[in-house]
């Protein structure tokens, strides 16, 4: 029988996943849903001189959360005993998703910068939110590690 454990969210690893999940969901979301108007047309990030950029970091925010948020519902319903080598696969796509979310995180600090006539606030805070993402992934990607040296 298949049981929902909330107590494994105590669990260190378990709350940086859970801060991987918020923080990539809110990267996305504000960078997405931003809007700019000038002359009385609204535009969206796409359209800046850098969009692609923000697009890449945006994707990769999306693909971590739910990567992530599959990983934590494995783990809450306490099903990765049943999965062979899931601590290797996690560890392996965490360390994926560093290399990729880091290079959209770099890509749209740079298209971030280049917007500010645009966006001086938000395109920015959005960026910030997917660096706090990859500092957690980063985190866990080592717990994994050290718990799979054991």
């Amino acid at each position: 029988m298949v049981e929902f454990k909330i107590e494994k969210l105590r669990k260190p690893k378990n709350m940086l996943i859970v801060a991987e999940i918020v923080f990539s969901f809110l990267g996305f979301l504000i960078v997405s849903l931003w809007r700019g108007k000038h002359d009385n047309v609204t535009f969206s990030y796409s359209v800046l001189p850098d969009g692609s950029y923000f697009g890449f970091m945006v994707g990769m925010a999306i693909c971590i959360t739910i990567a992530k948020t599959l990983t934590l519902l494995i783990k809450l319903f306490d099903v990765q005993e049943n999965i062979p080598y899931f601590a290797v696969a996690n560890l392996f796509l965490s360390g994926i998703f560093c290399f990729l979310l880091g290079l959209g995180c770099i890509l749209g600090s740079v298209a971030a910068n280049k917007s500010l006539p645009a966006s001086k606030h938000t395109l920015p805070a959005g960026t910030v939110f997917c660096w706090f993402a990859l500092a957690a992934l980063i985190g866990e990607t080592l717990l994994c590690y050290l718990e799979l040296r054991k």
